[in-house]
């Protein structure tokens, strides 16, 4: 349940009736598990934690944040625009964030 009330569904409501769907036709259990979440849901890393919660203060953990949803967007997209487009920010915003995080 987290995860279906922590994904944002940018598609809409049909989004979301796909998503229910699919797990009640793939799931061959009467219950639904997370293994029968569609992947979207599963690969959405920054629903847990960081591992490292109990040490961080605001500031550094929402900078972890930060960092792991552009190394997500960079990784999914085929290029920077179409990533910073994704997170809705600008290109150069991208590229600066980027850099201060070391990515490449």
């Amino acid at each position: 349940m987290s995860y279906l009330q922590n994904f944002s569904f940018p598609g809409n409501v049909r989004q979301l009736l796909n998503f229910l769907e699919q797990m009640v036709v793939m799931s061959d259990k009467e219950t639904v598990e997370n293994e029968d979440l569609p992947s979207e849901l599963r690969n959405v890393s920054f629903l847990s934690p960081p591992r490292e919660s109990k040490s961080l203060n605001l500031k550094d953990a929402l900078a972890s944040f930060e960092e792991r949803l552009i190394r997500d967007a960079l990784n999914e997209y085929a290029t920077e625009k179409a990533a910073a487009q994704s997170l809705g920010i600008h290109p150069a915003t991208l590229w600066r964030k980027a850099s201060k995080y070391g990515i490449k």
